[in-house]
């Protein structure tokens, strides 16, 4: 930014109409990342647990076998394939358990909101406290001037919030990902 703020800037008092469309936009563009990180949050929350289902069972009793060979004298080629199928797992449950903590955590939005008003018009936590005269009231008595102002910063905060859901779905995604390549290694042999 130039450094004015937002009652200096020219666009802020000469063109409201044209800020208006452009917060809008804004907003509307933020609320569709919001969106789409919660969508693919909820593949991946129903995904990975499904995959564990339909997969699991033939894993744990291959890796019930590869465990009692353990215990038995041996060549070391087996306990050496042995040790390899269990960091496997190890990768296998510890990914799958990043990426579904990461998926849920996109869906429990957490903002540092100190620098909302406590008394806007736009945000829904702020209108919520209200009873509808008061809301009704308070609309009828706003400015164009701080109905931007709070505006402007639902704007910022679902910025905010879009940031964090993305940052934990490319984390949720990357350790799905690992997940779904461990799960197709730790289930070939199964198979054979």
């Amino acid at each position: 930014m130039d450094g004015t703020t937002a009652t200096e800037s020219s666009l802020w008092t000469s063109d409201p109409d044209r800020l208006q469309a452009f917060l809008s936009e804004s907003l509307q563009r933020n609320e569709r990342w919001i969106a789409l990180a919660d969508a693919k949050a909820g593949t991946i929350l129903v995904l990975i647990p499904a995959i564990a289902a339909l997969a699991g069972p033939a894993i744990v009793t291959f890796a019930k076998r590869r465990l009692d060979q353990l215990f038995h004298p041996g060549m070391l080629g087996p306990l050496v394939g042995n040790i390899l199928y269990g960091i496997l797992l190890l990768i296998l449950a510890a990914s799958g358990a990043w990426a579904l903590g990461h998926a849920i955590a996109v869906v429990i939005p957490r903002v540092n909101n100190s620098h909302l008003v406590k008394d806007g018009v736009v945000f829904f936590g702020h209108v919520s406290g209200r009873t509808l005269p008061a809301w009704q009231r308070d609309l009828t008595s706003l400015s164009q001037n701080t109905l931007m102002n709070d505006y402007a910063e639902q704007v910022l905060t679902t910025a905010q919030i879009s940031q964090q859901k993305l940052h934990y779905m490319r984390t949720a995604i990357i350790a799905g990902s690992l997940f779904l390549v461990t799960t197709v290694l730790a289930f070939i042999p199964t198979a054979l």
